[in-house]
């Protein structure tokens, strides 16, 4: 794993061992099935549980026009392989959270990504400081290819 993504792991509290070596474990399997030729970047949809710790509920990997979905990626091998292209639009609900990018320990956000009008493909949550990588994932792969 490159030291970008050990960066963005540690800063969002992603430092459990057992959730790093699982996170390089699929980074290798994406790229060696060939479901993606090289990983970009690497989101984890987090979210603060009821005892008041963070929770991580799915892996998303960027490469290009590709994402990669890993739903429920700690108790699960259940994958989704989206082509970035024509979607159908995004909900965005920010919860006490700056959208120019100005997190802080109450902020929460939440990103919902449609295809065409179906369920939605992505539903991506943050809290704190995961906000910011959020709106960067949400700026740099999803709006860009809502269908105009």
């Amino acid at each position: 794993m490159n030291e970008e993504f050990k960066n963005y792991l540690a800063k969002v509290g992603v430092v459990s061992p057992v959730i790093v070596d699982r996170v390089e474990d699929l980074l290798a399997m994406a790229v060696d099935t060939g479901l993606m030729k090289q990983v970009d970047d690497v989101y984890v949809s987090e979210y603060i549980g009821f005892e008041g710790v963070r929770v991580c509920e799915h892996l998303l990997l960027f490469s290009g026009d590709r994402m990669l979905m890993a739903e429920h990626f700690l108790t699960k091998d259940l994958f989704k392989v989206v082509r970035l292209k024509e979607l159908g639009g995004l909900q965005i609900e920010p919860e006490e959270y700056d959208l120019r990018g100005k997190a802080t320990g109450m902020s929460r956000l939440r990103v919902r990504v449609d295809a065409d009008g179906d369920e939605p493909i992505v539903d991506g949550t943050a809290t704190m400081e995961n906000c910011d990588a959020l709106r960067s994932i949400m700026l740099k792969y999803w709006l860009p290819n809502v269908r105009q």
